[in-house]
C-alpha cells in the first residue's frame, strides 16, 4: 500500500499505511513521538525543515481548526491510518450534497425527456403502449398498433438501448419497467 491523497467537495484524505502506534488521543495528550525514519527525521532537522522530531498532529489539528473552525478526523485500523480535513461546515456539506443530487436528478429527467421526444412514430406507440401495460407482449403490440412482428421487435430492442425500457422477468411471466416521463 501507499500514501494516498483524495480530494473531494468537502473533504480532503490522506491515507497512510501502517497503523499509529498508539490511538490519537494518547499521541496527543502524551507529545507522543516515534518517528518511522529516523534518519529522515534527523536530515530535515539538520537542513531545518523541520524544528523538532514531533507527530505533527498537534500543529495540524489546532492549525486546520483554526481555519476551517472544523477538527479533522483521524480513523485507522491495522496496517492504515486515515485523516480526514473537512473543507465545509455540517450544515454547508448537506447543501453541496444536495445541490449535486438535485443537478444529476434534473440532468437525468432532461435527458430521459429529449430521448422521449426523439422517438420515432412507432417507438413512441409502443413506448406509451408498455407504460399503459406492461404485461403487453411483442405479439399484441403488433396486432393492437398493425405493427408487423419483426419491426415491432427491432423497435422493442432501440427502446431498450436508449434505456427506456426493460424486460423484468421471463418472456411469458414478465413485465416491462418503463421510465416515467
Amino acid at each position: 500500500m501507499k500514501p494516498r491523497i483524495r480530494v473531494f467537495l468537502d473533504r480532503i484524505e490522506f491515507l497512510n499505511p501502517g497503523s499509529l502506534p498508539k490511538d490519537i488521543e494518547s499521541i496527543m495528550r502524551e507529545d507522543f513521538t516515534m518517528p518511522r525514519n529516523p534518519i529522515v527525521t534527523r536530515i530535515f532537522r539538520v537542513i531545518k525543515l523541520a524544528e523538532n522530531a514531533g507527530s505533527g498532529f498537534d500543529k495540524m489539528i489546532t492549525g486546520w481548526k483554526a481555519y476551517y473552525e472544523d477538527v479533522p478526523v483521524v480513523s485507522g485500523g491495522v496496517d492504515y491510518y486515515k485523516i480526514t480535513f473537512p473543507l465545509v461546515k455540517g450544515t454547508e456539506k448537506d447543501t453541496i450534497k444536495d445541490t449535486i443530487k438535485d443537478t444529476i436528478k434534473d440532468t437525468i429527467k432532461d435527458t430521459i425527456k429529449d430521448t422521449i421526444n426523439s422517438l420515432s412514430d412507432n417507438e413512441h406507440a409502443i413506448f406509451e403502449e408498455m407504460q399503459m401495460r406492461p404485461k403487453v407482449t411483442a405479439n399484441e403490440l403488433s396486432e393492437i398498433l398493425n405493427i408487423n412482428l419483426r419491426n415491432t421487435k427491432k423497435v422493442i430492442e432501440k427502446l431498450k438501448e436508449k434505456g427506456l425500457v426493460k424486460r423484468v422477468g421471463s418472456r411469458k411471466a414478465g413485465h416491462w419497467k418503463v421510465v416515467e416521463k
